[in-house]
């Protein structure tokens, strides 16, 4: 950056390693945010999955620490799911699709649903990521307007050396003597 910006005083070395900071610190927010909507996937997916997995067979047994067992497996059967799918089970990947497509419903379905729940934390890392980089624009038009106050003031003193040429000096002025 600061190769490409060729800071000329110090002030500009400061806003070039401010820019610097602001775009990393973006490219952070925009990972996190990326990872935090690939978090809220699977969630989603075990929400949406609960319902059609509740239906699941029963345990085999007969005795109540059975029952149990299998009323707890069944109510975490969504959940169970969503996790095998999201470690990538190729098992359940194919379950998890068929059971969306029984429902009339597509991953982009689930993705949305994900997208919608968790709008609100979406647009906080949006407004923060926009922040940073409205802070980054700022930088790079001051540093345009600090150039262009220095460019203004290096043509008034070229103008000033031209008028300056022009002058007359008279013969007999005295020169100034060192002692």
């Amino acid at each position: 950056m600061s190769g490409n910006l060729k800071p000329s005083d110090i002030f500009e070395e400061i806003w070039v390693r401010e820019i610097v900071d602001l775009m990393w610190e973006t490219f952070r927010w925009r990972r996190h945010l990326a990872s935090f909507h690939e978090s809220a996937i699977p969630k989603s997916l075990a929400r949406i999955l609960q319902p059609l997995t509740q239906n699941e067979p029963e345990a085999h047994g007969t005795s109540l620490m059975a029952k149990l067992r299998a009323a707890g497996d069944a109510h975490n059967a969504g959940e169970k799911l969503a996790n095998e799918w999201a470690a990538g089970d190729k098992t359940a990947t194919e379950l998890v699709q068929g059971k969306l497509v029984s429902a009339g419903m597509t991953m982009a379905s689930v993705v949305a649903q994900a997208t919608a729940s968790e709008l609100d934390k979406i647009e906080r890392f949006n407004r923060i990521i926009a922040s940073a980089e409205w802070r980054c624009n700022a930088l790079l038009h001051e540093i345009e307007r600090h150039r262009a106050t220095i460019a203004q003031k290096r043509r008034n003193e070229v103008r000033k050396i031209e008028n300056a040429e022009f002058e007359t000096v008279e013969a007999n002025a005295v020169a100034p003597t060192c002692n």
